[in-house]
């Protein structure tokens, strides 16, 4: 409902949410409308699609049916027409004649070409046919077959397949060959293919334990010690050897809950195994075997500033030892990534041990470049030094003899961005005449004269006296003096003070610089001046003893800054 008041329009809540309710229905209700008929319009698709597949449908149930009923209506129509010639017989001969011909309709609707049992027989005989066939195959199927293994005429069982009687004959081999004696047994295989039902075949384990039964020689049952499939003995009591491999793994523990310590070689003993007694060794032979070291070849990867002797001290080896591993070693220069052949001692029995490891990975930074058109070309400043970012890394890191292999990350927290480095380039055109473009960091100045120059008298106090600058020297009379940085020249002259011919520049950073004792001036008050642009010549006006540059570094009016805080 709306009520105009005072010439505005007031809304009742109660009409507004009826309005809405309203609204909502009618949504609903349009929703409903448009699915069923999108249903009906679905339907109708289908019927008019299927017109073809519905007739031939149709005409197969009906094929059906009349195949399944037409035997009972012919029966209908003979069991009518007994019915009939039975009543006639009645009154002709009498009951036993009626008899007989009820008779004669029994056997024929029981067993005649259109009867009962010649029409059930038809209809059940298939559905037999498949029932019978599936048990045959059921049957066939379900039946165990195997091989079934005679040796030297004596009968050992049953096995899969010949692969299992020729990988046990190499097991048996093994066993023999390791005493090094000419011993030596010999087998003949016979096969034949059984049925076994629920009995179970032997393993090529089994096959070779009863082959050396069967072959004459004296027996023990031992532990087998084996790696990567190498017999190196059999031992009565394991215990010690056990006790080894575990000490050998304990030496690379570090304590970490998710370490993963394991033999690179497949360490085993089997247990309540048949072995020959003359391969039966003392525990200590193997102990010793599997804890002492050897020489193996490897490779060291030359890096940035390595020479021969440099990297003989690394790997703790002579020059000439490694020449002789890489001829021309010594002679030849070393670049980065060149391969570089040694010898390391390693364990008979490689570790490898992976654990997960934190730390800190550093993300280098970019360098970008801004153009400046106020100073000259070749002009480079550092106006934001850049910060390289920090990730922390969560990795599973594998070693090989506590020598890293891999390391993969499982997961990396930034903890900062970093920070793009950026250099100021100049651009402007390069007047007549010397310019200084050297490259130096933000809020430093450049050498106010030619790189030849040295310090000739330092800042600080110098005897009696104390030195407000420093004297550069070296340069030679007329040699030109440069600009430390962009500024405006406050003073341009001599004012008879000991500078003799000077100038001084204010800088944007609140420092001002003196240049003094110079032969000549090349620029005045007031102008504007360029970091590296000439503004005066070398010389030893006023209180100077030689040609030299005296510089001061300036801040505020008169209070003298040492300048080597502020040159590059």
């Amino acid at each position: 409902m709306i009520k105009k008041i005072g010439g505005k329009i007031a809304f009742y809540p109660i009409a507004l949410l009826q309005n809405l309710g309203e609204a909502a229905v009618s949504v609903i209700v349009y929703i409903i409308k448009n699915f069923f008929s999108f249903i009906k319009l679905t339907i109708k698709y289908v019927w008019d699609k299927t017109v073809r597949l519905r007739l031939t449908v149709f005409s197969f149930l009906q094929y059906l049916i009349i195949l399944v009923i037409s035997p009972f209506v012919k029966l209908w129509h003979d069991f009518d027409g007994m019915s009939g010639e039975i009543r006639d017989k009645r009154r002709e001969k009498g009951f036993f004649g009626a008899l007989w011909v009820s008779v004669r309709y029994f056997f024929k609707i029981i067993v005649g070409r259109r009867g009962l049992g010649v029409t059930a027989f038809n209809l059940i005989a298939p559905v037999l046919s498949v029932v019978f066939l599936f048990n045959v195959v059921a049957y066939a199927t379900s039946a165990t077959y195997a091989l079934k293994l005679t040796v030297n005429g004596e009968f050992l069982g049953y096995v899969e397949s010949e692969q299992a009687f020729l990988e046990a004959e190499d097991i048996v081999l093994q066993k023999i060959s390791y005493v090094g004696s000419d011993k030596s047994i010999e087998v003949s295989p016979e096969y034949s293919i059984e049925r076994i039902g629920s009995s179970e075949t032997l393993t090529k384990n089994q096959v070779a334990n009863l082959i050396l039964k069967n072959s004459g020689f004296e027996l023990e049952s031992a532990y087998g010690v084996y790696i990567d499939g190498q017999f190196l003995g059999a031992v009565l009591d394991n215990t010690a050897i056990e006790k080894t491999v575990n000490n050998l793994l304990d030496n690379y523990r570090s304590g970490a809950d998710d370490e993963e310590i394991m033999f690179l070689n497949n360490v085993e003993w089997r247990k309540s195994d048949l072995y020959l007694e003359e391969s039966l060794v003392d525990p200590k032979v193997i102990t010793k075997l599997i804890t002492k070291t050897k020489t193996a070849a490897a490779y060291y990867t030359v890096e940035e500033g390595d020479s021969p002797s440099l990297v003989a001290d690394k790997l703790d080896m002579t020059v000439e030892e490694l020449e002789k591993m890489n001829p021309g070693f010594a002679e030849t220069d070393l670049h980065v990534g060149d391969l570089i052949k040694r010898t390391v001692e390693e364990p008979y029995l490689p570790v490898s041990v992976t654990r997960t490891e934190e730390y800190d990975e550093y993300v280098p930074f970019e360098t970008e470049y801004q153009d400046d058109p106020t100073h000259y070309v070749g002009y480079l400043r550092v106006t934001r030094n850049g910060e390289e970012g920090v990730n922390h890394v969560t990795a599973r890191v594998a070693y090989v003899n506590e020598e890293e292999i891999s390391r993969v990350p499982v997961q990396v927290v930034k903890v900062s961005d970093p920070v793009t480095k950026i250099i100021s380039r100049g651009t402007m055109a390069l007047p007549k005449g010397q310019v200084s473009t050297q490259y130096v960091e933000y809020g430093k100045f450049i050498w106010p004269t030619l790189s030849n120059g040295y310090i000739s008298c330092n800042y600080g106090r110098d005897g009696y006296r104390f030195h407000s600058g420093i004297d550069i020297a070296g340069v030679g009379y007329g040699a030109p003096i440069f600009a430390g940085e962009n500024g405006v020249v406050t003073f341009s002259g001599n004012r008879g003070d000991g500078y003799g011919n000077y100038v001084i520049i204010q800088h944007d950073n609140g420092l001002s610089t003196l240049y003094g004792h110079c032969s000549s001036l090349g620029v005045r008050v007031g102008d504007k001046v360029i970091q590296g642009q000439q503004i005066a010549n070398v010389g030893s006006t006023g209180q100077s003893t030689g040609n030299h540059l005296h510089f001061e570094v300036i801040q505020g009016k008169s209070s003298r800054l040492n300048p080597n805080n502020y040159l590059d």
